[in-house]
């Protein structure tokens, strides 16, 4: 598969952006968005900017339940590793699938599934302590649309082990059933998992599109201040291309690609975008 897009991908943005709100995290507000150990308070003290066990009844906290998805443990260097080695690996085959705009949808919406998610659960079991911070529940859903997409495809679990991609999606969510219903203590969301996982399962077979939702353009705005122009050379056209088309023919299919992938093009359009690469090397040659 090629990732080239004309710019910077939305795969890449979002890993910069966890990582720059983990080092601004931990180096101007000293852990205390995401939640840190304090003895003197008595243990854990929860993040000013996490989701807390009863966020989702203060409205006015609500903010919350997408800001902890771009924050994470700083005493665990592995969650942010983990997180957005697994968000780079397979959220790019799923932009290109989708496409830039409609990725960072699905991303945020399962951001703040997860959330209200385990919000709620930890009401209706009576868990009222406790915080939840991390980028795994979105993840999650990036790596179902992946095994939903591509299940054949041979996955090395810990870059080891080939396993095809249907078998990781069983063991995954069999996984996270258990933790979630287990009885035991662990500092593991398998709530906001188990949410990712049903997002994105009922996203893929219910034939989802959430181009509805435009968050007040926010995701044409990233597009736009990502875009670069693609390194291709202008040419003049032979009078005899029976496929020139206007320069502003050529940028829609390009603004195209990079809102829904390379796969959405006609074939039309695609002999189009090809006579106009064409065009403009020669031009340049």
């Amino acid at each position: 598969m090629s990732f080239g897009s004309g710019g910077r991908s939305m795969v890449n943005t979002l890993v910069i952006i966890n990582v720059i709100a983990f080092f601004v995290d931990w180096l101007v507000f000293g852990s205390r968005l995401a939640g840190h150990f304090d003895l003197q308070a008595g243990g854990f003290v929860p993040g000013l900017a996490s989701v807390h066990a009863d966020t989702l009844l203060h409205p006015l906290m609500w903010w919350r339940f997408l800001t902890y998805g771009f924050l994470h443990s700083q005493s665990d260097i592995w969650h942010i590793i983990g997180n957005m080695f697994v968000l780079w690996m397979f959220g790019r085959q799923i932009e290109e699938r989708y496409g830039g705009a409609e990725f960072l949808r699905i991303y945020l919406v399962s951001v703040i599934l997860g959330g209200v998610f385990w919000s709620a659960v930890c009401l209706a079991t009576g868990a009222i302590n406790g915080s939840v911070v991390g980028a795994s529940g979105a993840v999650t859903t990036v790596l179902i649309l992946f095994i939903c997409n591509y299940p054949r495809v041979t996955i090395y679990v810990s870059l080891l082990f080939p396993v095809p991609a249907w078998l990781v999606g069983v063991v995954l969510i069999g996984f996270n059933v258990m933790g979630a219903f287990g009885n035991g203590q662990s500092n593991v969301a398998f709530t906001v998992h188990l949410a990712g996982a049903a997002f994105g399962l009922a996203y893929f077979y219910g034939g989802w599109n959430l181009g509805f939702l435009t968050f007040g353009g926010l995701p044409e705005r990233l597009r736009e201040s990502m875009k670069r122009k693609p390194n291709l050379k202008v040419h003049s056209p032979p009078e005899d291309d029976p496929y020139y088309d206007s320069n502003d023919e050529a940028e829609r299919i390009l603004d195209k690609i990079r809102d829904e992938g390379m796969s959405s093009l006609t074939a039309t359009e695609k002999r189009k975008l090809e006579a106009y690469s064409r065009r403009m090397k020669q031009k340049h040659s």
